[in-house]
């Protein structure tokens, strides 16, 4: 359910950068905690020098569009700037976040200015970035030391460089945990879908190995072509030779495309069981049909307020005027500021781009109610020998009821 508005072209994006040489990083480990953070309007207004944290993604262009990133990262900094700011270490008046955000346009050379703007902006991070151009602007960011916190690694630069810390186990750990987790709901026969792509044929390899592992058939590879308008026929393959279940490598829009196949095809998700990833818009279209598929994501959906920081993020995102829909990238980008601005920077001793690096690789675990719990200082490996920048194994599943999505656990899961 990660994104909203995706089209095509970002389908390739989400598995990109998987197939990219290895390499990989290792660091201490020590402990810390973090969670939702209570704020309120009453305290003194912060006075001191701006902290400015950028934000790089499409706003505009031809293709796909991501507003609700930026203010994302917006609403957790006026939360944060109501409450008084961040004290600064070295002394003097709190200081207030300030949002720069930067839309690439879908554009290579704008995403490099983008970065070269930052840059002379000494801007301490860039947060929840979601571009297709990481391997444009990702360099000029760490030429500069500046890091990335948060984002949506979609490039081999973002995918592979120690400035990069995202805060999940991203697409080969949400694939793979897919396959084992419909292992767990009893599926024996799968369906194997996805788009013509390179990389996405790497990680379909790599799904068909986990399953066989876990003493499933691949009964069906369904490849469906980018330009594919009509999902009737290639719905139809998903049940035959006995599969009672599938999984997807597809954003959200083709995703519930298929589902709506299947369901014109008389095929009952709460039989066959599906998965993958579907975002709250899109599920809300599909309504009935889509019940009984299963989500996953590294955080739980943006309008379950039932857990109290989706219920901090949704008060603190409902104050933006005119915000776009939130997706789990602006929930994202939102817990990116809050762990800067409360457990990062009162841990360091002055507020810099260095200082926020090392401290990251040194701070330990991280958890917080509404996103999976991550530790920059232990790269996880959901392949072996595949050394991305990856820091979570766990995942949350949700399943689809009448056009809204409810966990199926109380907590993040590691299926691998």
């Amino acid at each position: 359910m990660l994104g909203s508005k995706r089209r095509l072209g970002i389908a390739a994006l989400l598995v990109l950068a998987l197939v990219a040489a290895a390499c990989g990083s290792s660091s201490k480990k020590s402990s810390s905690g973090g969670g939702a953070t209570t704020t309120t309007a009453s305290a003194a207004k912060p006075t001191g020098a701006p902290i400015k944290i950028g934000v790089l993604t499409s706003i505009t262009g031809p293709s796909v569009h991501f507003p609700d990133v930026p203010q994302g990262a917006q609403a957790a900094a006026d939360a944060i700037n109501a409450a008084g700011g961040v004290k600064d270490p070295a002394g003097g008046p709190n200081r207030p976040i300030e949002i720069v955000a930067c839309d690439d346009a879908f554009d290579p050379n704008q995403a490099a200015s983008c970065a070269r703007k930052a840059v002379a902006d000494k801007e301490l991070a860039m947060v929840g970035n979601v571009s297709p151009h990481g391997d444009v602007y990702a360099p000029i960011m760490y030429a500069a030391g500046i890091p990335l916190v948060g984002i949506q690694a979609n490039a081999a630069a973002e995918s592979l460089n120690e400035l990069s810390f995202p805060m999940q186990g991203g697409s080969v750990v949400s694939l793979l945990s897919n396959v084992a987790f419909l292992a767990k709901q009893g599926v024996k026969k799968l369906t194997v879908e996805h788009i013509q792509n390179a990389a996405a044929d790497f990680l379909v390899a790599q799904m068909k190995k986990r399953a066989e592992a876990l003493g499933m058939t691949v009964a069906n590879d369904v490849l469906v072509p980018a330009d594919a308008a009509d999902m009737t026929s290639y719905a139809a393959r998903f049940t035959s030779n006995g599969a009672d279940g599938a999984v997807m490598v597809e954003p959200s829009d083709r995703v519930a495309k298929l589902i709506t196949a299947l369901n014109q095809g008389g095929v009952s998700l709460e039989k066959f069981k599906m998965s993958g990833q579907l975002n709250p818009g899109d599920l809300k279209k599909l309504g009935a049909a889509a019940n009984g598929f299963y989500g996953s994501d590294a955080a739980f959906p943006v309008d379950y307020t039932a857990n109290p920081g989706i219920k901090q993020f949704v008060k603190e995102y409902s104050a933006l005027k005119n915000a776009a829909d939130p997706s789990t990238f602006a929930l994202q980008a939102w817990v990116a500021v809050h762990v800067i601005a409360e457990t990062l920077i009162p841990k360091m001793t002055t507020i810099d781009s260095a200082s926020l690096v090392s401290t990251m690789k040194t701070i330990g675990p991280i958890a917080r109610p509404e996103w999976t719990p991550f530790d920059w200082s232990q790269p996880v490996e959901a392949i072996p020998g595949l050394k991305l920048r990856s820091f979570s194994l766990k995942l949350l599943y949700s399943k689809a009821e009448n056009g809204k999505f409810t966990p199926v656990t109380s907590g993040f899961t590691q299926y691998l």
